[in-house]
Order: structure tokens, then C-alpha cells, then sequence
């Protein structure tokens, strides 16, 4: 199953069912390789400035976070992307996930 949303502003979030953190991360970043190829100097598009996507991804098994816990790492990895260069991706392996008190 795959879920797209928009969360907020200039946020999207993706729902993706049976994939591993490899091929989370190989998706994650073809899609960012290629919203950058499609701008900047490229003649055929008509964005004439360069358009960049951070990407932050939570893999996790099922049942094991609730939906609001995935949410806030997901969105912690965006930032840290954000945070350390832009224009990367950060992908998070959360398998046992526990929360500290």
C-alpha cells in the first residue's frame, strides 16, 4: 500500500507498506537525484532557479510506533537533513523503538 499527503506547507508525507531500509533510502534518494535534475540549468523545464527536497523516512515494523511517534521521527529526520546540508536524505531504522521517561 502507498499513502501520499500533504502535511503542511511545503511537507509531504509518504505511507510505504513491505519496504526494507535499503530500498527506503535507494527511493528516497532517486526521487531527490531527480526533483534536482529536473531544475536549475536543465533547458527543457521551465524552473529557472534549482529546486532541492530534503528527505527524512522512519522504517519501522509493523505495530511497532504509533502513528503520531512516526510521525515526530520522520519529521526529526527532515530536520536533521535539513540541519546538516540540505538537499540530502536521512533515513531512520527503528525497529525497537522505546521511549526514554
Amino acid at each position: 500500500m502507498t499513502f501520499l499527503a500533504r502535511v503542511g506547507g511545503e511537507e509531504f508525507g509518504v505511507l510505504l507498506t513491505d519496504i526494507d531500509t535499503e530500498r527506503a533510502k535507494a527511493l528516497a534518494e532517486r526521487i531527490r537525484e531527480n526533483v534536482e535534475r529536473l531544475t536549475g540549468d536543465n533547458p527543457e523545464y521551465a524552473i529557472p532557479q534549482k529546486v532541492t527536497i530534503s528527505i527524512g523516512a522512519v522504517v519501522t515494523q509493523e505495530n511497532t510506533l504509533n502513528p503520531n511517534e512516526i510521525y515526530r521521527l520522520a519529521d526529526n529526520a527532515l530536520y536533521e537533513a535539513k540541519e546538516t546540508g540540505r538537499n540530502k536524505v536521512v533515513v531512520r531504522d527503528v525497529v525497537n523503538f522505546c521511549e526514554s521517561p
